[in-house]
């Protein structure tokens, strides 16, 4: 704490990312879409548009932090995010929430991987490169934390207007353009330097380096085994009787535990090797989802849900560092983006696929339907991550 606090720069980048998670609508946004009169397929065909754009926008944008400055992606990403809180105080329509939640997306792009490329520079130009994993953790679980008390706090907000949420929310996106203004570009960035070519950069990841190439894949499995729940859990909770009145205290209370187990995940990585960690990982993206479908039990079910939360702040932190130990500070940020890409690729085609049986049959098909999915193929994925860590690589980062 004492090494964030004694660097501007960290102070200012842990600001910024505090303020551009107020994410007040998130508990019950799917309940919120729904009350704007839009379909549960409405809301699926939003998210594949969504990820449909990342995938366009993702590595474009990543290739612009690179190339161009880490903090002039940082503050585009926070001035568009602050156009679309405006858009969304006026949005009624199907088509109004597409260019509201197009422009957020756009923001996400530009701001989500250039944080933690910017805060691996800011502490390799200090000489404290061997703290990143740890102050990344730490970095995470502070984002989580400020979810978690804006999706308390939002409970009450709401229950005075729904429009007032917003307001609050686009205060602290602007807020966050402020903050990220005030942060410094690392010197290595300023300083004119050779171009990097996306070739160079894609040889390097699909070709030179099997590691950073099957992190990447098994990576997408699990990240989408968590956000295709997180699309699941607000009708499931619904379905289980779970009051609404609720939804906010839960979500912050998962987002606490997000924040939490990240900081644990620094424990996790040195007392556990990478085989059993990423064997463990393996068995949480399908295990979850098939005690779902067994269970009646409300209790059980909260407490199950609770644990996809608990293992997103497990894996992302230690994913991230395994990643950044392999690739060069040069093509870090595209590098990550292009697996956050993968990621979105993957979402983008099995979350539809799963709603299908959702509403085909209902939530309990789908659980099943998951964890079938991420059992067969994340073991796939696992095999050639573990057998691409026992091969000698010729171009990895010393």
């Amino acid at each position: 704490m004492d090494l964030i606090l004694q660097n501007k720069n960290l102070l200012f980048l842990f600001l910024t990312g505090f303020l551009k998670n107020f994410l007040v609508m998130i508990p019950i946004l799917t309940l919120y879409f729904q009350d704007r009169w839009l379909t549960m397929y409405e809301i699926m065909i939003l998210q594949t548009i969504f990820s449909v754009l990342i995938v366009i926008l993702e590595v474009p944008s990543w290739y612009f932090a690179d190339v161009v400055k880490r903090k002039y992606s940082l503050v585009l990403g926070a001035i568009i995010s602050s156009v679309a809180m405006v858009w969304y105080y006026f949005a009624d329509s199907f088509w109004n929430f597409v260019i509201v939640e197009s422009l957020l997306w756009i923001s996400a792009s530009l701001v989500s991987w250039a944080d933690m490329a910017y805060l691996y520079d800011e502490l390799l130009w200090k000489s404290q490169e061997k703290y990143f994993t740890k102050i990344a953790w730490m970095y995470e679980s502070f984002l989580r934390m400020s979810e978690a008390i804006w999706a308390f706090l939002g409970w009450f907000l709401a229950v005075i207007s729904f429009k007032l949420v917003i307001l609050v929310e686009m205060f602290a996106t602007f807020l966050a353009v402020f903050t990220s203004l005030l942060l410094k570009e690392h010197k290595r960035n300023v300083e004119k330097k050779d171009r990097l070519k996306i070739k160079e950069v894609l040889k390097f990841v699909f070709k030179d380096n099997a590691k950073v190439k099957y992190l990447i894949i098994f990576a997408w499995l699990l990240w989408s085994s968590t956000l295709i729940f997180l699309w699941l859990a607000q009708p499931y909770w619904k379905n289980i009787w779970l009051p609404l009145a609720y939804f906010w205290i839960f979500w912050a209370f998962l987002n606490l535990l997000v924040s939490a187990w990240a900081l644990f995940a620094y424990k996790l990585e040195k007392k556990f090797s990478f085989k059993q960690i990423f064997i463990l990982f393996w068995i949480f993206s399908f295990a979850f989802y098939l005690i779902l479908y067994f269970t009646k039990n409300l209790y059980l079910a909260l407490i199950i849900s609770s644990w996809f939360w608990i293992f997103r702040g497990l894996n992302w932190p230690i994913i991230k560092d395994y990643v950044n130990r392999e690739v060069q500070s040069k093509m870090r940020a595209t590098i990550l983006s292009i697996k956050n890409l993968a990621f979105r690729i993957v979402f983008s085609i099995l979350s539809p696929f799963v709603w299908y049986f959702a509403d085909i049959y209902d939530l309990k098909i789908a659980f099943l339907v998951s964890s079938i999915i991420f059992f067969i193929l994340s073991w796939i994925a696992l095999f050639l991550l573990i057998f691409s860590y026992n091969k000698k690589c010729e171009v990895c980062v010393k």
